[in-house]
Order: C-alpha cells, then structure tokens, then sequence
C-alpha cells in the first residue's frame, strides 16, 4: 500500500483490518488467514518500498 501520506496508509491499513476482522465475525476468515494477508501486505510512502518486489500492482484512488 502507497501514499504519500503516512496517516492515509494508516487509515488504509486500518481498514483492511477491520475487513479482515468482520470476515472473521462471519464465519468466512480465519485468524490465520486474516494474520497471513496482513504480513504479505507492505504499506510505505515510498513507491519502490512499498511494490518493489510485487508481482502485481492495483491502484485505486477515490474520485472526488
């Protein structure tokens, strides 16, 4: 995860979490699986720290 902010990564990690967590409470995401996606996730505000090493890359970014 990349932005050249450090409290929007942040607030994205977060969110994942929380996702990850609500899909626990329903049955449809383990605690490992949960622990596993969030340690293969790299959050930083530096492009090349955060992708260098993906072998896949999705942006996304809200529109206004």
């Amino acid at each position: 995860m990349n932005d050249v902010s450090v409290e929007a990564i942040d607030k994205g990690m977060s969110a994942v979490r929380a996702n990850l967590d609500k899909g626990i409470e329903k049955g449809k995401v383990g605690e490992a699986q949960r622990d596993e996606v969030l340690e293969r996730l790299i959050a930083a505000p530096d492009l090349d720290a955060a992708a260098g090493e993906s072998d896949l890359i999705v942006e996304a970014a809200p529109e206004s």
